[in-house]
């Protein structure tokens, strides 16, 4: 388990599929840094488990959909980069 985990930074990796589900089980998470990679599909609502969570970039991927509205209750986010991305709709 990677609860301890605090910054994932996958930046310019090349990574690509879908987000995991299982990435909610990454309760310490602070930074999830996905800049720039060749991830598809949609946001999991398991993001909204994040707790700690203060910043997510998922610019410059091909990440579509919207936002899930969990991720409105990420009380210690402070920044969301979803530009160059097809997400859409209204930031919850």
């Amino acid at each position: 388990e990677m609860k301890a985990l605090k910054r994932l930074d996958l930046q310019e990796t090349g990574l690509s599929k879908k987000i995991p589900e299982w990435i909610g089980s990454m309760a310490g998470l602070q930074i999830l840094n996905l800049f720039d990679t060749a991830l598809t599909g949609s946001i999991p609502t398991e993001v909204g488990k994040l707790i700690s969570l203060e910043f997510i970039n998922l610019s410059g991927t091909s990440l579509n959909g919207t936002i899930p509205t969990e991720v409105g209750a990420l009380l210690n986010l402070t920044r969301l980069d979803i530009s160059n991305s097809l997400i859409s709709g209204r930031i919850p």
